[in-house]
């Protein structure tokens, strides 16, 4: 029996069937995630902290919300998800930001379970602003419409169907919702690729790779408009998705 604390925690998928999924072995193994600065269970969140700024996934985070409000008008202002949300670390940014409640989605059980909460609680969050979903992103147990966003942080590029992941996301927005889409890393735009979207880097990590074209077709296939967000000196890109109706 698994539980995470006084946060609310979903089973949308069986622990022993997740664990068939491509690439859970990896991302279950404590051992190795025990050597990550994501690991905050011995109450140091300072390499988690430095990380976050090294990498430039917080500063991103930020960006893509800011480009978000000016073209929507208007903050997150309501319920989302952050799906492959790994330790949880963007939830309280996106609470800060305007949310008032996320589905953190995870297929790592011990992500999930005892790192998420544990950084959960350290930034304060409350238990009625967050619902933890122990599943995959590309299923997700949330009715039609129901969402004002979606996040995906380092979360596209490690799905083998991108496009069902984009109209998984597309189908739980609003109309007026927006995907927020960060942590991707483009390739030069002379690599040839397979026009599928399969080409893996990683058969552990599972990412693949994408450039800036298959990104664009991607989104276009899958009924978004987007802008895209890239800072000089980072190599990491990130996107605001819209749903065109």
């Amino acid at each position: 029996m698994i539980g995470a604390g006084e946060y609310e925690l979903r089973i949308w998928r069986p622990v022993d069937e997740l664990r068939e999924v491509a690439y859970a072995g990896y991302w279950n193994d404590e051992a190795i995630e025990s050597e990550k600065e994501w690991w905050i269970l011995d109450g140091d969140f300072e390499p988690m902290e430095q990380y976050l700024e090294r990498s430039g996934l917080g500063r991103q985070l930020d960006a893509a919300i800011d480009l978000s409000e000016r073209l929507r008008g208007r903050g997150l202002n309501g319920t989302g998800a952050d799906v492959a949300a790994g330790t949880l670390w963007a939830v309280p940014r996106l609470l800060a930001r305007g949310a008032t409640c996320i589905y953190a989605v995870e297929y790592s059980v011990h992500r999930l379970t005892k790192l998420g909460p544990a950084l959960l609680s350290h930034y304060g969050v409350a238990a009625d602003e967050i619902v933890l979903c122990l599943g995959s992103f590309e299923d997700l147990r949330i009715g039609e419409g129901e969402l004002d966003f979606v996040l995906m942080s380092q979360a596209l590029h490690h799905a083998d169907d991108p496009s069902r992941l984009l109209a998984e996301a597309r189908r739980v927005l609003r109309s007026d919702g927006v995907v927020l889409v960060t942590g991707e890393h483009v390739v030069a735009e002379r690599r040839w690729l397979p026009r599928r979207f399969r080409n893996m880097r990683d058969p552990v990590l599972g990412d693949h790779w994408y450039r800036s074209s298959d990104y664009e077709r991607l989104f276009r296939d899958s009924g978004f408009r987007w802008e895209r967000i890239q800072r000089a000196g980072e190599s990491i890109q990130a996107f605001v998705l819209l749903p065109v109706t």
